[in-house]
């Protein structure tokens, strides 16, 4: 029976520990909410009496990771970026302290690496 509401489905991925989204295996119907264009959004009407709000999704898995564990010196680092997005970059600061050297001798290569290493921690990833 159709209810005019959209239906996904959240998991981990196995192999990479991070989120997935895709229709619900239980109906066979919805989407993928991750992949939606700015474009279709714009479809989408509230309830009466309801709104929708668009968030910033970046960095979203390690921000629901820091919140979800209480880490509130992680959730300061992640409200300093939002209150000053172009002087602070929580995977650069996670690089500088990952590979103890300052900002200005690390390259984006650096960078990229050391998010793998925060995502590789939240969900408990090691070398195999």
């Amino acid at each position: 029976m159709w209810d005019d509401r959209l239906r996904a489905e959240y998991k981990i991925e196995t192999g990479t520990g991070r989120l997935s989204c895709s229709a619900s295996r239980a109906t066979n119907r919805g989407i993928n909410f991750q992949q939606i264009p700015s474009i279709v959004r714009q479809v989408f009407v509230a309830p009466a009496g309801k709104i929708f709000i668009e968030m910033d999704y970046r960095q979203i898995q390690a921000r629901i990771v820091c919140w979800d564990s209480r880490d509130f010196n992680f959730m300061s680092l992640f409200n300093k970026q939002i209150s000053d997005p172009n002087s602070f970059d929580f995977h650069w600061y996670n690089a500088q302290i990952t590979m103890q050297r300052p900002q200005a001798e690390l390259t984006s290569l650096d960078r990229d690496a050391c998010k793998h290493v925060v995502f590789g921690s939240f969900f408990d990833m090691k070398e195999r």
